[in-house]
């Protein structure tokens, strides 16, 4: 049997205080807590991954992979040739340099 798989023989989705949270029961027979998908440890509590980000069971809420976006990343972008995939909005306009004004200050300095 797999190494990675001995260490996990149940998992049990249980809900304390309205955040869900996933108990392991290792080889060695503890008990071990962490946030199930899609939520992080804030605290003692398990709170959802804000839009545009997701996460894998204990671990931090990360932004969504390439080309995926939303709420829990479910969604997939099909951008065209001038936009681009944000991880929260979707296809979203690029900035081309064209349209950026740049401003600039010129300082003169006495050679005193």
């Amino acid at each position: 049997m797999r190494t990675d798989i001995c260490f996990i023989l149940l998992v049990a989705f249980v809900r304390l205080s309205g955040k869900p949270t996933c108990y392991i029961l290792t080889q060695s027979g503890e008990h071990k807590r962490e946030c199930c998908p899609n939520y992080e440890a804030k605290g003692k509590d398990c709170i959802p991954c804000s839009k545009g980000y997701t996460s894998v069971r204990g671990k931090h809420c990360m932004p969504c992979s390439r080309n995926t976006y939303g709420e829990k990343c479910r969604h997939e972008c099909s951008c065209s040739y001038n936009e681009y995939c944000d991880h929260v909005d979707g296809c979203v306009e690029s900035v081309s340099p064209n349209s950026i004004s740049l401003s600039t200050s010129v300082y003169e300095t006495s050679g005193k």
